[in-house]
């Protein structure tokens, strides 16, 4: 266990396999923009190509990078975004400019949730915000930023982009289609087949397009969101069926606590950054923009609150040392009243660094605050809690990457509210 005080213990690695929810969480994050490169096609009654910027270039931070948000208002440090089932649809809402959401089929018991063939319809509806915005169904993603992407726009044009860790590359650019119903309001229904490298594309059931994808990997089934120069957009999904390797897919959308897709998201409310997820979803965000707020030594305080969830399978903290690829650690407080130190990893097993080990320091009261401190140097990790020290480990793997705070749900939805948070960086 950690001793208290100054005393150092080294903690031997030992691999373990987690739920779920740990690795294929619910992840809406910031990203790169869609490329500019449009098709531009000489056709009447049509809404002009979407005007695609390049993404705004924010001025980098002053180094030593110092983070600090009382979330009193929101603010662009932080993705604000949520996915939903209310009314009989799942609702993806986006509050900031190039972003993008997206929903986790959740996956069967006897092939999991990545996959390499499948058949998914889905109809959509843009309810509100800019006509640049798309949407559609995100597939074969085998990391937060590598993935493809068959998207619309309410313009009525359509494209096949493929991200590698963040570097988009356009297999189809935007064309225009007379099958796709313009405007605010009209529904779309969207069909993608991927049979190994071949994908067949169909919009209100025209085939528009057969692709081949070079690159096919197994991997993650989403509807996807994203919004371009403007925020403040809704897409509703309804209708979604198919087959994913052999397993039925059917979703309706009717019982929010049955769904077979992971909802979740984060927003400033009240003056704090709530995370909120499905039973078996995680969800965490770093702070923005990711590229520009990566260290690698780093003192960290923030104050946290459980909102609601089975305090026995509800965890939430920090993570560290994101490099966007599934591979992060997290410093895991349970409900409960323990503490974990995991290592996420995107090609195999999580392991845990750390034991759970109860913590009488942290205060499991209903309504109850906790402020979580951290001080990373080096491969040594000294956490506080409630200002008091509980120890520090050694012999930790020494990562650069971003930092943020993560919610992971068991066999129950939960939320929990974050505030206060400071980051400094810590220079040798």
């Amino acid at each position: 266990m950690i001793r208290t005080a100054t005393r150092r213990i080294n903690i031997a690695l030992c691999i373990v396999i987690l739920c779920e929810c740990i690795a294929l969480a619910l992840v809406p994050f910031a990203v790169p923009d869609i490329a500019a490169r449009l098709m531009r096609l000489t056709v009447t009654n049509r809404l002009p190509t979407p005007a695609f910027s390049a993404r705004d270039t924010q001025p980098p931070y002053a180094r030593p990078l110092t983070l600090r948000d009382t979330f009193d208002t929101p603010s662009a440090l932080w993705d604000q975004s949520n996915v939903t089932v209310q009314d009989g649809h799942l609702a993806i809402d986006l509050r900031l400019p190039h972003a993008d959401a997206y929903s986790l089929w959740l996956g069967d018991p006897t092939i999991g949730s990545r996959v390499m063939d499948f058949r998914l319809s889905a109809t959509m509806t843009q309810i509100s915000g800019p006509d640049d915005a798309s949407h559609g169904i995100r597939f074969r993603q085998d990391a937060p930023d590598s993935y493809l992407m068959v998207a619309l726009n309410t313009r009525g044009y359509w494209s096949v982009v493929r991200s590698n860790f963040g570097v988009r590359a356009e297999l189809v650019p935007w064309t225009y289609s007379h099958t796709i119903q313009q405007g605010i309001g009209s529904s779309n229904e969207l069909t993608v087949d991927a049979r190994g490298p071949r994908i067949s594309i169909a919009i209100n059931g025209v085939v528009v397009d057969t692709i081949v994808d070079e690159a096919a990997v197994r991997g993650q089934l989403t509807l996807a969101a994203a919004t371009a120069d403007t925020g403040a957009m809704r897409v509703d999904f309804d209708a979604v069926s198919g087959s994913a390797e052999g397993v039925a897919i059917s979703e309706d959308f009717t019982d929010n606590t049955t769904t077979q897709f992971s909802t979740g998201g984060s927003y400033a409310n009240d003056g704090a950054y709530h995370l909120r997820a499905n039973a078996g979803v995680s969800v965490w965000q770093n702070s923005l923009p990711q590229s520009q707020t990566q260290v690698t030594d780093f003192d960290l305080s923030v104050d946290t609150r459980i909102i609601s969830g089975d305090r026995d399978s509800i965890g939430y903290g920090i993570v560290y040392g994101d490099t966007g690829d599934f591979g992060h650690s997290i410093l895991l407080f349970g409900g409960n009243g323990t503490v974990q130190l995991l290592q996420s990893n995107p090609a195999k097993a999580t392991e845990r660094l750390l034991e759970p080990m109860k913590l009488p320091m942290l205060d499991t009261s209903k309504d109850a605050v906790n402020r979580i401190t951290v001080r990373k140097v080096g491969t040594t990790l000294t956490l506080f809690v409630n200002d008091l020290e509980v120890g520090s480990i050694d012999n930790l793997p020494s990562q650069s990457g971003s930092v943020g705070m993560i919610l992971v749900c068991g066999t129950a939805p939960g939320e929990v509210a974050f505030d206060n948070f400071v980051l400094t960086e810590r220079t040798q």
